[in-house]
This record gives C-alpha cells, structure tokens and sequence, in this order.
C-alpha cells in the first residue's frame, strides 16, 4: 500500500457538480467524457497528516517562547533586506524546538522553512519571526 491514507467516497451529486468536474477534466489528455458512467461517483481524498500538523504547532509554541525569552539576539538583514533580531543556525533550531536536525534540514529543502546560506564557510541561518510565518501557513494548508 502506499505511504499515504485516502478516504473514499461513494455518492451522488448534483447535475452541476457533475458538469463541473467534467468541464475541469476536459483539459487532460485523451480524456472522453463518454467513456464513463456519471450517475455514482466514487472520490478518493488523502487524509490530513495530524501528526505533521502537531509536530508543527509545538515547534511553533517553542520557537514563540525562544524569542519571548531572548528578545535581542543577532542583528543582521536577511535575503529580503529586512532587519531581523532572531537569526539562528540549524544547530540552535533544533536544539530550541527538540526536532532532529535532520528532520529540519528536510523542511528546509522541501522549502517548509526558509533559510539565508551564508556560503561554505559559514552556517545556514533561520530567521525564528519567518519560520513561524511559514510554519502556520503550512498549518492552515493542511486543514483544507
């Protein structure tokens, strides 16, 4: 089986959403309408990754409490030219959060965190105020 859960659903629906799902079908390739019957319906819908979603709201809750707690940390002006105050490595992330650095250089490269390379000499840094933007949008993404 695969790595994901789907929900299936079975149904009828109305005249317009069957015109509709059609209508957005059209634009694949070797797609005819005749070809199926449309009086039953059977929808399959990926199931939502609560475990991801928790994972990401504690991060959010120790990153929210790291920088309540040290309000002054590093000065610099990140990728977009912004002044930040809460600039950290990878290292201190997952020390703050309690994640595996692995498991945040992943979000890293799947761009769920955003970072400023600093070139080989130096450390990759996160700007703590950034990684919670993009952290509870990627929350709010996943309840859809």
């Amino acid at each position: 089986m695969g790595r994901y859960k789907y929900d299936r659903f079975k149904g009828r629906f109305s005249d317009e959403t069957i015109k509709a799902i059609i209508s957005d079908l059209k634009g694949t390739a070797d797609f005819n309408e005749e070809d199926y019957d449309w009086t039953l319906l059977d929808i399959r819908v990926k199931r939502a990754n609560k475990a991801q979603r928790h994972r990401f709201a504690d991060t959010i809750r120790k990153l929210e409490e790291y920088m309540n707690n040290n309000p002054e940390n590093e000065f610099e002006f990140n990728e977009d030219g912004i002044f930040s105050n809460h600039l950290i490595t990878v290292r201190e992330f997952s020390k703050i959060t309690g994640r595996n650095r692995k498991t945040v250089e992943d979000w890293m490269r799947k761009k769920l965190i955003s970072y400023i390379d600093r070139g080989r000499s130096y450390y990759r840094l996160i700007d703590i105020e950034k990684a919670i933007e993009e952290l509870k949008k990627n929350i709010s993404h996943q309840q859809l």
